[in-house]
């Protein structure tokens, strides 16, 4: 940066010669002298010699060019405080002195060392020297890539929407994110709004997606087939019940004219026993692979299906990582980061009144992806920070939990400076409170506060609450609830009903979650290939797929189901409370 601001001092010494003939004796010998210890790289001497200068009551030409090269002097003397003092000096005495433009290219540069880039652009943004554009754009764009913080660089943008250099830098660094995290539409945004064009390389560009007679499906799940005892509850049922949800779809796609076949591969959990199945021929094959399950086995199978450029599908996982950088790769579920936008968007069109929005989650990884996205979402829109966030262990929850069983103000008091967590005792004046967390002692701690405040708040949570026996049916009558529910299943629909007899009639038992969930993944994936090919997302643009069982699929680019219902008790029954935002998939 110091090459680049010297140029700025060179078309300052010019402008300084045009006043030095009118000042003449000791002021011009003393500056003159200051000058060949600054060029000299003696700043602290320059310093020395300036400061007497500057300080004199009597004022000149000259001053304001003595005050220039005490700033610098200060600034190469690691004293950026004192720099920026005698420039804004300049700039508040001086205020039609004509280098006043080079001030400000230098105090934007101060504004950026410091980490404060508002203050950085916004002193930038009044110079109009058309001499200083290019410095200016090399100064934005050297400090803007140092920034990781993509959230912060959208938020720049937002307030300096015609800014091209903060735009190309938000947009270079999106498009270098994992697949799963890139937000496609603000790209494509930006690539309309500012003619970029990003180079990358299309894996599925040249691909053809052939379509055949019949697929071939690798499943790669933790069967333990030697181990499962049918006769006892057994921790691994829960992969049968979604292999049997697989089974159902492939037979009633067979009644299609669609022809799936499976295999069955049992990786055991065991990273050696997953590549011991990867090395057989015939897996590379495939046409599609489902699973699998487990963090030890899932790098194995999904690098196994980018090498030979085959679609993987994870039944159950809600983790990004799952999918990375991987085209090939796709969650069947919605992201966690997913679900949070999508309650945040809830929170945002749902609101009669202005918003104030608080937000609650546990210890867990899960919990704090949740927790920021959607607060980085709902900031992001409101144009202004959140009332509270606040991160709760168990303990601290039912200790206050207990202060407000007690009811004593003393003893609340005392709680509330127990556990470092006041603001969740008062939650009085917000709109909406998000609660990212499935531990019943913090839900039944929220609950009970909600119960006690004189107006109304609407809580979002997620949908596992309504297996807790911590939410009560009273409150879910009272209260303004709405859940997350990436699983909602409507029961009063027919499909739901002729499914749960076509799959008795199957296995002899009656569906669970996970057999839905097999059953409508693999339902949709067998039309897609029937429709598409091998690489159907080829054609996925921002299609909704209305769901049989569950409400519906929709990917787009992205590689985890943007379709979220959020639903809310009404009239005896759950309905879907943002049914009009889950037809776009771009929200």
């Amino acid at each position: 940066m110091s090459v680049r601001c010297f140029g700025l001092i060179l078309v300052c010494l010019l402008s300084a010669h045009a006043v030095l003939a009118r000042v003449g004796g000791d002021f011009l010998k003393s500056y003159k002298e200051a000058k060949k210890h600054y060029f000299s790289s003696d700043y602290t001497a320059a310093k020395a010699i300036l400061a007497p200068l500057i300080a004199a009551k009597e004022k000149n030409d000259i001053t304001p060019y003595a005050l220039f090269y005490y700033a610098l002097s200060a600034y190469y003397n690691g004293e950026p405080d004192l720099a920026e003092a005698t420039f804004i000096t300049i700039v508040e005495e001086y205020p039609d002195w004509e280098q006043r433009e080079e001030l400000w290219y230098w105090l934007g540069q101060l504004g950026f060392e410091a980490g404060d880039y508002r203050v950085g652009l916004d002193r930038l943004a009044g110079i109009t020297d058309r001499t200083l554009e290019v410095p200016v754009e090399q100064m934005k764009m050297y400090f803007l890539q140092q920034l990781d913080d993509l959230f912060f660089l959208k938020t720049l943008l937002k307030q300096y929407p015609k800014d091209r250099v903060i735009a190309r830098v938000l947009f270079d660094k999106m498009a270098l994110q994992p697949l799963i995290s890139r937000d496609f539409d603000l790209l494509d945004t930006l690539a309309h709004d500012f003619h970029f064009c990003v180079e990358k390389q299309d894996v599925l560009k040249e691909a053809i997606s052939s379509q055949k007679v019949s697929y071939n499906v690798g499943v790669f799940l933790p069967f333990f087939v030697d181990e499962v005892d049918y006769e006892e509850e057994s921790s691994n049922l829960f992969v049968i019940e979604l292999y049997q949800g697989i089974k159902a779809a492939v037979a009633e796609l067979a009644d299609r004219g669609i022809r799936i076949n499976l295999f069955a591969y049992d990786t055991k959990k065991d990273p050696v026993t997953t590549a011991g199945l990867l090395a057989q021929e015939k897996v590379r094959g495939m046409d599609l692979i489902i699973g699998p399950l487990y963090a030890d086995t899932i790098p194995l199978v999904t690098e196994f299906a980018r090498a030979n450029q085959i679609n993987l599908f994870n039944p159950l996982s809600e983790n990004t990582d799952v999918v990375g950088d991987n085209p090939f790769a796709f969650l069947f579920k919605s992201s966690l980061e997913t679900q949070a936008k999508r309650a945040a968007e809830f929170t945002l069109r749902n609101s009669g009144r202005e918003l104030c929005v608080g937000i609650i989650y546990g210890t867990s990884k899960a919990d704090a992806v949740q927790a920021y996205a959607y607060k980085q979402h709902v900031e992001y829109n409101m144009g202004k920070e959140v009332a509270f966030m606040v991160s709760l262990t168990p303990e601290e929850a039912q200790t206050s939990l207990n202060a407000q069983r007690k009811g004593s103000k003393d003893v609340v008091d005392a709680m509330q400076e127990e556990i470092g967590a006041t603001k969740l005792l008062s939650l009085d004046g917000l709109t909406h409170v998000y609660v990212a967390s499935k531990d019943e002692l913090i839900v039944a701690s929220l609950l009970s506060n909600v119960e006690t405040l004189k107006y109304p708040v609407c809580v979002i949570g997620h949908e596992a609450w309504l297996r807790q026996s911590s939410l009560t049916f009273d409150q879910l009558k009272k209260l303004d609830l709405c859940f997350v529910s990436p699983n909602y299943i409507d029961y009063e629909k027919k499909d739901i009903h002729e499914f749960r007899e076509r799959l008795y009639e199957y296995f002899a038992q009656y569906p669970t979650t996970y057999t839905c969930v097999g059953y409508e993944m693999m339902l949709f994936l067998g039309h897609m290939l029937h429709q598409h090919g091998v690489y159907f997302q080829k054609h996925w643009d921002k299609q909704l797929y209305p769901g049989t069982l569950f409400e519906g699929v929709a990917y787009g680019m992205h590689h985890d189901n943007q379709y979220v219902p959020i639903v809310k008790f009404q009239k005896d029954r759950f309905v879907i409370c943002n049914k009009e935002m889950l037809h776009d998939p771009r929200t």
